[in-house]
């Protein structure tokens, strides 16, 4: 690099190898925490909070990895995002986007 320290950055940002579970352990590991975020995502759907998962190339980037503390040997399975809608949208009338939420629900599962 040229000395700014650019490349480091770039570099913990940059989309880290996918790693599938290799045993049978880690698979049955993923699977029980694959359906513990689907079921946080019943329980608040059924409290009004509307919710989204994503396990896209941002939770395998060095950056997010530091950012909620994921060892080495932990696999980050989903992230999930909710929030409260400001209104609840009537069946059949066009949803807003993003800015139909009130404000964001801290959740640590």
């Amino acid at each position: 690099g040229d000395g700014s320290g650019d490349d480091d950055d770039d570099a913990r940002y940059a989309e880290l190898p996918l790693a599938p579970p290799r045993t049978e352990r880690q698979l049955e590991d993923y699977a029980a925490a694959c359906a513990a975020v689907q079921n946080a995502l019943l329980s608040l759907h059924s409290e009004g909070v509307g919710s989204k998962r994503d396990a896209g190339p941002v939770v395998r980037t060095a950056a997010f990895r530091d950012l909620v503390g994921a060892r080495d040997d932990e696999a980050v399975v989903a992230l999930v995002m909710a929030g409260v809608p400001k209104r609840v949208v009537p069946r059949g009338e066009p949803r807003g986007r993003r800015g139909s939420v009130a404000r964001d629900v801290p959740l640590d599962l």
